[in-house]
């Protein structure tokens, strides 16, 4: 009896085959050094700053994840707030910036372009530039900040991986080992990803079993010890054909959005696309904290698996507008893996919860 593949959206990865040859587009810059994760790629680039810079305080956006607080801590900075939200500018009093600082700034969604970088390079302090939802971006491209980072696995079908770069030309080295705990983590992950693509091609596999895989590996990630990524990451890295998957992920943004800004009881963040740049996904705002959980809870039930980025923790709640903010949202994948068919039950099943 012939079965029906289930149908899910949102939430992580499963396995993509690669490509059977090297992609001719490199997908990083030549100088690019690959660690186990985002996390460990800026504790990496942190630590490369205290050594050469004397960097000692990181000035760290309001709206954040709690994983990014934790790789400052990790690398042994002070790690100062200050207020920046991806609908809002930053507001950072750079008369104070000292040689000992470092400021990270983050290219929220893939919204951003370079202005809040350049006024930052008028100053002392060291820079730090988070391209993770767009690593493509022109920004990215033609950046001269100290260091880049991005969180690899975030944006691309991979276990494990976070890269670091320097546009100002500082050498990285690479880490030495992989770490015996990273490896576990990363494997984890990698056996999730593949019961994942098991489960979606309709074999009979419990669901639980790769969200037990995915979900305790992701918990096993540090910033420290620095880990090179599993094996498998560089080389599937080199086949995947990424400026395919951004331009594929451009069109299903703006097509999503255009359709769920037919929806009056929500408001659409995301700003019009330009040539420059490409969103990581769609963002939502909802009426009130109490209407979003319901509506996360009705698509979650409809297996649509809209994120939270970032639930609120205690470098956020140093800015009234960043835990409003959080409050509020929900992010909607749009990326390569979804047809124009795909997207079109996303809004369906948003139009049925406002009906209700």
């Amino acid at each position: 009896m012939e079965t029906t593949a289930p149908w899910e959206h949102g939430s992580e990865f499963a396995w993509v085959p690669p490509l059977g040859n090297s992609y001719p587009k490199a997908a990083l810059p030549a100088n690019a050094v690959l660690y186990g994760n985002g996390r460990q790629a800026l504790a990496a680039a942190l630590l490369e700053g205290k050594k050469r810079r004397g960097w000692r305080r990181c000035y760290v956006p309001s709206y954040i994840c709690q994983s990014v607080v934790d790789a400052v801590h990790a690398a042994d900075l002070e790690c100062v707030p200050y207020p920046d939200l991806p609908v809002a500018q930053p507001d950072l009093d750079c008369n104070g910036l000292r040689p000992s600082d470092c400021v990270l700034i983050v290219n929220y969604f893939g919204w951003r372009s370079w202005q809040f970088s350049q006024l930052i390079r008028t100053t002392p302090a060291g820079i730090i530039e988070d391209h993770t939802h767009d690593p493509w971006s022109a920004w990215a491209s033609n950046s001269v900040a100290d260091f880049c980072i991005v969180s690899l696995r975030k944006i691309l079908p991979l276990p494990d991986g976070g890269a670091v770069w320097s546009p100002a030309g500082y050498s990285i080295d690479p880490p030495s080992v992989e770490e015996p705990d990273h490896q576990r983590a990363a494997l984890q992950k990698l056996v999730g990803m593949l019961i994942k693509d098991q489960y979606l091609q309709g074999i009979n596999t419990d669901k639980n079993l790769f969200r037990c895989f995915q979900t305790e590996g992701e918990s096993l990630f540090t910033p420290l010890p620095l880990s090179s990524p599993l094996k498998i990451t560089p080389y599937l890295l080199e086949r995947f054909p990424w400026d395919q998957w951004r331009n594929k992920r451009a069109a299903n943004v703006e097509y999503l959005a255009t359709r769920l800004r037919e929806i009056k009881h929500i408001d659409i963040l995301n700003p019009s696309p330009t040539t420059e740049t490409c969103s990581f996904g769609v963002v939502i705002r909802c009426p009130t904290e109490s209407v979003r959980d319901r509506l996360r809870q009705y698509l979650i039930e409809r297996n649509i698996y809209p994120a939270v980025l970032w639930p609120k923790h205690p470098h956020m709640m140093s800015d009234p507008r960043a835990t409003e903010f959080s409050k509020r949202i929900l992010f909607f994948h749009a990326d390569f893996r979804y047809s124009e068919a795909d997207l079109d039950r996303v809004v369906q099943a948003v139009h049925e919860f406002f009906r209700c």
